[in-house]
């Protein structure tokens, strides 16, 4: 994932816009995002391993 930094004045007028309790509120609503779609990642991968598996071997030059 990539991470997106900002010049520090930004991060200045940042800070004064928003109240300290709304910034934890938005960082624990986008840390359970990210866990969820972690979350849902992990189970798409697990879903379709049989086809990822069958690609990995096609790739090898494997066959079945």
């Amino acid at each position: 994932m990539s991470t997106i930094s900002y010049p520090p004045e930004t991060a200045r007028v940042h800070d004064r816009l928003v109240e300290p309790d709304k910034r934890r509120i938005f960082a624990f609503i986008m840390s359970a995002l990210h866990l969820s779609r972690q979350r849902h990642a992990s189970r798409v991968m697990r879903q379709y391993e049989h086809l990822l598996a069958h690609e990995l071997k096609q790739d090898s030059g494997e066959r079945e």
